[in-house]
């Protein structure tokens, strides 16, 4: 799906910017395709995929941006202050871009952020197309502030598809006659979790927030001051006009640190040396910010706001980790009474103090909260409610069902994680895998009720009869289950490769014929939008003939050394040939793309530097104790795998070390797992660098180089034809045509795993075992024996030092 999102302000420094990246990021993890319209500065260039920016401050907007809070962490314009001529301005300067973006982007879907004047623009300029909204607080304030604005706007509002609010209490507030749904926010685990228990010399207090009245601010500074010397008080975030020169002001008087704007990175590490988050506002319209603050192990010290105290769980609340303060009453949406501010101010410090004194553990519900509020979780129920395009994947009325041979990375994070996604497509009902952790971690994501030690006890009869097999067990044990679950009558979705040897691979063609079951090889890179777009480039003639292709894999060093030299795959004897286990994937892209069986090749390749003889003289045989463990070696697994941890990552490469993801645990793994070992001492014998020459049925001609020496690590492909030449990078195109001499460069969205592979090949398996018409799939078993024939050849080629013929499929 192609979903384009819309949001007025700058997609930073505010609670809608960072929900806005959060769905950007899910949506790409998930193969869909984003794109982002927003309101900026004339300078400003944010980090977004596919970006369409609506500029002020410029002839067609000479404003500065429109921001939805009246107070902004940047300088910007106040929505009451805008005269009808500049509303107009930022209302037509939106639809030029608008209309441009809809028209380059193609949406299936646009996404707008606030109840406000954009979501109603959108509404109207495209009644036909499916439009919903994310509400934020701050558009809810606006409406308030402005009724007028509200009464013409709220008639497109009501024609949304869906309308997706953070609290209950926002959704009774409005009384939006539209489809609606309470999702909530979310929060990233890889960048906000605990580390250590802060060792602060007294206890420290920390704000993050725009620094302005209506975030409590000036009453926070009020109601430290008296405890100085008992606490200290740090503030994240930046302020505008009067109010921010005031509070910036009595913080330095008070010696507050002023951190100004931070990265959501930055933040986390400051989260993380605090004890205590305070979050003092009148107006929020759901403080995402708690949820970051409780991951890092901060206490909690927070108005009691409309909603609150059902969104942070009355559990958690009753637990003493969070302590909820009553507010002075409010004269408008986000002003307090004066009358009642120094009553507040007492109940404010009598909260700091008591938090800051508390020794007590973290509650036991606060994992089951964290787990609850991550941001997968919040997209998956968001994208549950999007409208479907009709051409999107037509199951039966039954969602399919899975066995999961193998919880490893791939079974868990790859196939596992689509389930997850995608619970109306695909359930995972069982899983074998004989490693405990990996076995229970599969259970507790799928709340599995059978889980086994080993795929045989799937082969049993009476065991879960399901409609599909994912086989993802080690490279050495592909073929047996593959077979005997073909044979039960599942279809089989395999992890490639497929087979280590000829044999074996024409075995498993053989059974799938016979039993007459879907068998598909997860060559997923073929199904990326990225390599999709070179076959149907080619297929426009415009390229000519293709007389010859290079082919580059960057493995990247780094990759390299977890897998190939540390890892799973460092010894062939106990896995598979280099040229198998990482480049089957670059033989089904040549043969894809050529569309024409290879009849020979040759190929060169060694082990030509992780060696003992290459290892420096002072280095030990861990990391851990080697001199040159900090500085150099560029190999270090202890720098490495610590950084990693440290800014948050709990994904790979990290998770197949650890799944207790304390630093502890993982020296533990470096000083007595392969993972710790030295680069030059652990025992590998894959090579680290091939090259292979290889020739095409009709003469067309190919090299293919794979390498474990570069920082790059997206697949190259230039190919040349008769009428011009179409060159790669896996996210660009550009094309040579040698009769107009022009060039013409393009950029092909791939977001994802695998450059959205993954996604778009489970979707097609799925569909075709829903029709059991396996013709819906862009591979079949032929098809990836022939890649593994060029493989093995390939690997023949290396160690004979020969050319070899590859043998036809059919042979």
């Amino acid at each position: 799906m192609r979903i384009l999102h819309l949001l007025t302000q700058k997609p930073d420094y505010t609670g809608s910017g960072f929900y806005l990246r959060a769905l950007l990021k899910e949506a790409g993890e998930q193969g869909h395709e984003v794109a982002a319209v927003v309101g900026l500065g004339p300078d400003d260039q944010p980090d977004l995929p596919h970006l369409f920016p609506v500029r002020f401050e410029t002839p067609e907007l000479p404003f500065p941006v429109v921001g939805m809070s009246d107070v902004m962490p940047y300088r910007s314009t106040v929505w009451s202050d805008l005269s009808q001529s500049q509303l107009q301005q930022y209302r037509d300067a939106f639809e030029i871009v608008v209309k441009r973006a809809v028209q380059s982007f193609q949406p299936d879907l646009l996404h707008c952020h606030h109840l406000w004047v954009l979501t109603a623009l959108v509404r109207e300029l495209y009644p036909d197309q499916p439009v919903v909204a994310s509400c934020h607080g701050t558009g809810l304030r606006q409406q308030a502030k402005l009724p007028h604005l509200k009464s013409e706007i709220t008639p497109s509002l009501e024609r949304l598809q869906h309308v997706f609010f953070l609290t209950q209490s926002q959704q009774q507030s409005t009384g939006l006659d539209a489809p609606s749904s309470v999702v909530g926010a979310g929060f990233s685990p890889t960048l906000f979790h605990s580390r250590q228990v802060p060792s602060n010399t007294k206890p420290r207090l920390l704000f993050a927030g725009k620094l302005s009245y209506s975030k409590g601010c000036r009453e926070l500074l009020r109601a430290v001051e008296p405890i100085g010397a008992q606490v200290s008080l740090e503030l994240a975030g930046a302020g505008h006009g009067a109010e921010g020169d005031f509070i910036a002001e009595e913080a330095r008087r008070q010696d507050a640190r002023l951190l100004g704007s931070l990265r959501q990175a930055e933040l986390a590490d400051v989260m993380r040396a605090s004890d205590v988050f305070v979050l003092p506002s009148y107006y929020e319209g759901l403080p995402l910010v708690l949820a970051e603050a409780l991951a890092c192990g901060c206490r909690i010290v927070v108005n009691k706001l409309p909603g609150l105290e059902d969104w942070l769980w009355p559990e958690l609340v009753s637990s003493g980790w969070v302590r909820l303060v009553d507010m002075p009453t409010l004269i408008e949406t986000d002003q307090p009474s004066p009358a009642e501010l120094h009553e507040y101010v007492e109940r404010l410090r009598r909260a700091l103090l008591e938090q800051a004194q508390n020794s007590e553990p973290p509650p036991s519900c606060l994992d089951k909260f964290l787990r609850a509020k991550s941001w997968s979780g919040v997209y998956r129920e968001i994208a549950r409610h999007y409208p479907q395009r009709t051409a999107d994947i037509q199951l039966t009325n039954t969602i399919p069902t899975a066995v999961l041979c193998g919880a490893g990375n791939r079974g868990l994070e790859g196939y596992g994680r689509y389930a997850l996604s995608h619970p109306e497509r695909l359930r995972i009902v069982a899983a074998a895998e004989p490693i405990s952790h990996r076995r229970e971690l599969a259970r507790k994501r799928h709340d599995l009720k059978q889980v086994f030690e080993d795929w045989r006890e799937l082969d049993r009869p009476g065991e879960p009869v399901t409609d599909i097999a994912i086989v993802a067990t080690p490279d050495r044990q592909h073929v047996e289950p593959a077979i005997a679950l073909l044979r039960r009558g599942y279809h089989v979705l395999l992890e490639k490769p497929m087979a280590l040897c000829e044999a074996d691979c024409r075995r498993l063609v053989r059974t799938a014929e016979e039993s007459n079951r879907i068998l598909t090889v997860c060559h997923v890179l073929r199904y990326s939008p990225y390599f999709r777009a070179i076959k149907d480039f080619l297929a426009s003639g415009k390229l000519g003939q293709v007389v010859t292709v290079r082919h580059l894999e960057p493995v990247n060093f780094w990759r390299f050394m977890h897998s190939f030299v540390r890892g799973n795959w460092s010894r062939s004897s106990e896995s598979a040939p280099f040229i198998l286990s990482k480049c089957c994937h670059d033989f089904d892209l040549l043969r894809y793309l050529v569309g024409r069986p290879c009849r020979r090749l040759s190929s060169f390749g060694s082990l030509i530097h992780f060696r003992p003889e290459n290892r420096p003289p002072q280095a030990t045989s861990r990391c851990l104790q080697c001199p040159l463990r900090d500085e150099g070696c560029p190999y270090s697994a202890t720098r490495y795998y610590l950084s990693e941890l440290r800014r948050g990552n709990h994904d790979w490469p990290v998770n197949v070390l650890i799944d207790d993801f304390r630093e502890e645990a993982l020296l533990e793994a470096l000083e007595t797992g392969p993972y710790g070992k030295c680069v030059y001492l652990g025992g590998n014998d894959v090579v680290d660098h091939q090259v292979v020459s290889l020739e095409f049925e009709g003469g067309v001609t190919a090299t293919f180089t794979a390498a474990a020496f570069t920082d790059h690590r997206v697949r190259e492909t230039e190919i040349l034809g008769t009428l011009g030449s179409l060159r790669g990078d896996g996210l660009h195109l550009e094309f040579s045509d040698f009769e107009s001499r022009s060039v013409t460069r393009w950029e092909v969205p791939s977001k994802g795993r695998h450059l959205g592979g993954d996604i778009a090949m489970m979707d097609s398996f799925l569909k075709a075992v829903a029709h059991n018409d396996s013709s819906l799939l862009d591979t079949g078993p032929i098809e990836s024996l022939d890649s593994h024939l060029m493989a093995f050849a390939a690997e023949e080629s290396r160690v004979s030092g020969r050319i070899v013929v590859v043998p036809g499929s059919s042979q």
